[in-house]
């Protein structure tokens, strides 16, 4: 008989976590602890490890509300619960009903999941498993991607951009410069153009870059030693995301582009390539000219869900395993039976 555990997250339990990351289903950097941790004091921490017969077979990221609701932790862009590769639908069923049975009696009333956007792993098992827990879908942003090796150039009016970059002195450089892109550009287009500032903080993105730095790259198109434009590239084993671009108020003559196309060149080639969502306020608006944007460089499009799932939903999947257990033996009994009849 199969035995699912859980335990609380602690400090004790970090090396067991940070490695399950390394080999999980979904090997993101996001996941580790030193950066979940980067902002705990945001947060009160409720991350749960789930086991079978003593061994982690998943894992969720999560923090406790003020309205006592278990979130996908709220600080990393994306989440859920996580697998060990290769995790059947069936012992994906048996996790979420022992999670939800947990918090249940615990009286947490809900689960508020910020699901992994569906171009990063195998989007049949991604919602599947949410129709099993009858999940309700309460939010679904727009992300761009490219596949990985197929990214040649983008359509006309964007390469025309590109072209005439190409003529003027532009140099690309990957630098540890945060702070002068931070100060130049990024602070003052989210100011202008969207009145936010950046999720991270200059000593956040800096911090972060020296715990993690083959995972968090910026690069610079420079003109005459001049900062034009700049990127912040979060890369994972199989995914370079785009967690900020921006570039100054001269557009015409293509920097932003150009550093952009170069991007995805030396990133496409092992990986594919996310430009992240371009939904607005809390998904209830769409950029429509940034996505453009997005689609002049022959992006595909995806979505990334929001999901809400009441605790109390364990008692539907206890129903739904029974029943696959009795057809299970069904199934076993008819067979026999057919046997003994042929022989």
């Amino acid at each position: 008989m199969e035995n699912y555990s859980i335990v609380e997250y602690s400090s004790s339990y970090k090396n067991d976590w940070d490695k399950f990351v390394e080999i999980g289903e979904i090997n993101s950097f996001l996941f580790k602890r030193d950066f979940i941790e980067y902002h705990k004091n945001r947060f009160i921490d409720n991350s749960l490890i789930i086991y079978l017969d003593e061994k982690i077979i998943a894992i969720f990221p999560a923090n406790l509300d003020e309205n006592k609701s278990i979130n996908s932790h709220q600080g990393l862009s994306y989440g859920g619960i996580l697998f060990e590769p290769k995790t059947t639908l069936e012992k994906r069923k048996q996790v979420f009903f022992v999670v939800l049975k947990y918090l249940y009696e615990r009286k947490i009333n809900e689960i508020n999941l910020k699901q992994i956007p569906l171009f990063f792993l195998d989007q049949i098992y991604n919602t599947k498993i949410l129709e099993i827990v009858d999940a309700k879908l309460i939010r679904s942003d727009i992300h761009s991607y490219i596949p990985k090796l197929s990214y040649c150039k983008p359509n006309n009016d964007r390469f025309k951009y590109i072209r005439k970059a190409s003529r003027k002195n532009f140099k690309i450089v990957q630098s540890n410069h945060f702070d002068i892109f931070w100060d130049k550009l990024l602070i003052p287009n989210l100011k202008n153009r969207h009145n936010v500032s950046p999720v991270h903080s200059i000593e956040e993105i800096i911090l972060l870059s020296k715990n993690f730095p083959e995972n968090i790259i910026f690069t610079g198109c420079y003109q005459n030693d001049n900062l034009r434009a700049g990127n912040v590239i979060f890369l994972n084993d199989d995914i370079a995301h785009t967690q900020y671009i921006s570039g100054d108020e001269n557009r015409k003559d293509g920097s932003l582009d150009f550093l952009m196309h170069q991007t995805i060149l030396k990133f496409n080639k092992t990986k594919k390539f996310s430009f992240g969502s371009s939904s607005e306020k809390n998904g209830t608006k769409v950029n429509k000219g940034l996505l453009y944007w997005k689609d002049s460089f022959k992006s595909l499009r995806s979505s990334q869900n929001f999901y809400n799932i009441k605790t109390i939903n364990y008692k539907n999947i206890s129903k739904k395993i029974k029943w696959y257990h009795f057809l299970i033996f069904l199934l076993r009994t008819l067979n026999t039976w057919t046997f003994f009849r042929q022989n």
